[in-house]
């Protein structure tokens, strides 16, 4: 379905510069039009502030390379709804007319509100993480463990169409 998710597992073990080339590469190229660019990067807690100083070095040479090929007097690019942007635990960390590179640091959101009761006590998780883009637009979030990433890739409410793994051997076979 044209709404399956592609995520990708970034696992503590793996080769960090290798994972944040791949995904750069495989996100924004085409446009981020790709139905197998990942919409999800979850990436382990330990190494997160590394793997995220790579994509933003990796992406700034692929944005650089299309700033070249933009035409005079286009507008600016916005690749989320402003709801979006002020979901709580979200920050953006780079953004351009080539794409957009977002963490979400806070995977609930606040409480809603609920018909039958002033306030739900449950948390709803991020809308980002539960969407299909079809924009330049990456989404990283932390995982605690690889049982983590299984749950939060299976949590959302639309199927899978790949998944994409960058570990060790070992993990990768768990």
């Amino acid at each position: 379905p044209s709404t399956s998710r592609t995520v990708a597992i970034v696992e503590r073990s793996s080769d960090l510069e290798t994972a944040a080339s791949a995904l750069v590469t495989a996100r924004f190229s085409f446009g981020g039009h790709s139905p197998y660019a990942p919409d999800l990067v979850l990436v382990n807690e330990f190494v997160i502030d590394e793997f995220n100083n790579l994509v933003v070095q990796h992406a700034a040479r692929m944005f650089a390379r299309k700033v070249s090929t933009k035409k005079t007097g286009e507008k600016p690019r916005k690749f989320l709804a402003e709801e979006e942007l002020r979901e709580e635990g979200t920050s953006v960390i780079v953004s351009g007319d080539s794409g957009a590179i977002v963490r979400v640091k806070n995977r609930q959101v606040t409480p809603y509100f609920s018909i039958e009761r002033d306030v739900d006590t449950r948390y709803r998780q991020s809308k980002l993480l539960q969407k299909k883009f079809t924009d330049s637009v990456l989404i990283l979030t932390s995982i605690s463990s690889l049982d983590d990433a299984i749950d939060l890739s299976n949590s959302g409410s639309t199927p899978l169409l790949a998944t994409y793994l960058f570990a060790n051997p070992a993990s990768a076979k768990y």
